[in-house]
């Protein structure tokens, strides 16, 4: 009898522990422990690093490798850039300055403003951009961002639509992949991303 005494004292702790619930008080009273709330992931300050590929209307395609590097050196004052190399020779740099406001703790609306280069056998090619966007987090670990880019040439405007997500399965690192269209194609890009 008392080896089943206490084999169920121990099942009854182990269940309340799983249930994130205290064992009951000497008075008989049940406290609940609430469970500790999700870190933020949404950090800026990381490098990441990935495969591309661009799909042009005019039917070029292009697969590349990117570089993408954001710090933020005061709170909420960002500085980015980024380096893209695609095969045929076309390279794409861009340099940026950001900021961010928190709606709540998981939810950002975000800015940036910049400057970008194109570099191809055809020439070269300079705007400045202006991308507004959000970045969200759902549970633990997955972010969701979108963003409207508003690039600004010589002798013309255009946008294009960025949309992404990132599974942070660490503090630190995490998994990334996005998709941006225009009217004159579509680019995909997967990465690895380590935030400090």
């Amino acid at each position: 009898m008392k080896k089943a005494t206490t084999l169920l004292a121990s099942l009854a702790l182990a269940s309340f522990a799983s249930a994130g619930v205290t064992a009951p008080s000497g008075k008989g009273k049940v406290v609940v422990t609430p469970e500790a709330p999700c870190p933020s992931v949404l950090t800026y300050s990381y490098l990441e690093a990935g495969w591309i590929h661009l799909d042009q209307d005019a039917g070029q395609e292009l697969n590349g490798a990117y570089l993408d590097a954001s710090y933020e050196v005061a709170p909420k004052i960002l500085l980015d850039g980024s380096v893209t190399l695609f095969e045929d020779n076309v390279e794409q740099y861009t340099i940026g300055v950001g900021t961010y406001y928190a709606v709540c703790n998981n939810f950002h609306l975000t800015g940036r403003t910049g400057y970008s280069r194109q570099n191809s056998n055809g020439g070269d090619i300079d705007e400045w951009y202006i991308a507004p966007g959000f970045r969200a987090q759902f549970g633990c670990h997955l972010e969701l961002w979108g963003k409207v880019y508003l690039n600004i040439g010589e002798d013309e405007e255009k946008l294009s639509y960025g949309i992404g997500t990132t599974y942070h399965f660490c503090p630190h690192t995490g998994l990334t992949a996005g998709y941006a269209w225009s009217e004159d194609g579509w680019q995909v890009q997967t990465g690895f991303r380590y935030s400090f």
